[in-house]
């Protein structure tokens, strides 16, 4: 979804897209287990991106300065996405292929 959001250009700045990427790692940090594969792929990706921003220069609660949007955005969410522990967040949840039918009630804002 925030991918999907990004290429359509439906963020107004840096900090809303991170804000929405920060949320897809806190809704499966306290849906899943913290033994899960899922729990451990978001708390490893909140980790990269945190690193990669840091390594782009990036800031990503402040406002944006003209250039540093979209591309190095862009940049960063690609190699996110490359990551082996992304593959659960390239899609949107299905409460019932992935078992947890209790997702939209427990997590109303994905």
């Amino acid at each position: 979804l925030v991918h999907k959001r990004l290429w359509e250009g439906a963020y107004p700045s840096i900090p809303r897209f991170s804000e929405d990427l920060r949320l897809v790692f806190s809704n499966a940090m306290s849906f899943f287990p913290t033994e899960s594969k899922h729990y451990k792929a978001a708390r490893n990706l909140r980790k990269l991106f945190g690193d990669i921003s840091a390594e782009l220069g990036l800031k990503t609660r402040q406002a944006p300065t003209v250039g540093d949007w979209p591309y190095e955005y862009r940049l960063l969410l690609k190699r996110l996405s490359k990551s082996p522990q992304s593959q659960p967040f390239l899609r949107p949840v299905d409460p019932q292929a992935d078992h947890c039918p209790d997702y939209p009630q427990r997590i109303p804002s994905p």
